[in-house]
């Protein structure tokens, strides 16, 4: 008796079939990424000043900028997703590097779900705790520079 397996073979080695539920979660994380890119683009404008695009959703300004004068890690993320959305990189990126970061990585998530959505399997490599130490690290520092960038930007 042969046993089958729902594992197919790529350059990256077996790639692991998704649940019914988990290709619904690729489909909702792709609608989800993408609602977050339309609202970008067509419902915020970059604030000029580099930061307080997040005002415009209702949110209140920064506080380490109000109590200390100086960004938080995150200050300029929207304003540099937004310009991106709006087809600016290069204003993005001296916006907030971190920012146009993320955006570049949401894109790339967004269409990685449509991907395993449609095919139905997806890399056993996603869910490697090494992965996901490599990613958070990366994160960490992206986010640290981008703040690094943003004081040294707000001194000048």
């Amino acid at each position: 008796m042969e046993i089958q397996s729902n594992e197919q073979t790529s350059a990256t080695g077996p790639w692991i079939s998704m649940r019914p539920h988990e290709r619904l979660l690729c489909v909702l994380a792709a609608f989800g990424l993408f609602c977050v890119f339309l609202l970008a683009r067509y419902g915020l404008t970059p604030d000029p000043r580099g930061v307080g695009t997040h005002q415009q959703l209702g949110f209140p300004p920064c506080l380490t900028m109000t109590l200390f004068g100086i960004p938080c890690p995150f200050c300029g993320m929207t304003t540099a997703f937004t310009y991106m959305a709006h087809g600016d990189p290069v204003a993005a990126f001296w916006c907030q590097p971190a920012g146009s970061v993320v955006f570049v990585a949401a894109a790339l998530a967004w269409l990685a779900s449509i991907v395993f959505a449609i095919r139905g399997d997806w890399p056993p490599q996603l869910f490697s705790v090494r992965s996901a130490r490599v990613l958070a690290i990366i994160g960490v520092l992206v986010v640290l520079a981008g703040w690094a960038y943003k004081i040294g930007a707000s001194v000048r």
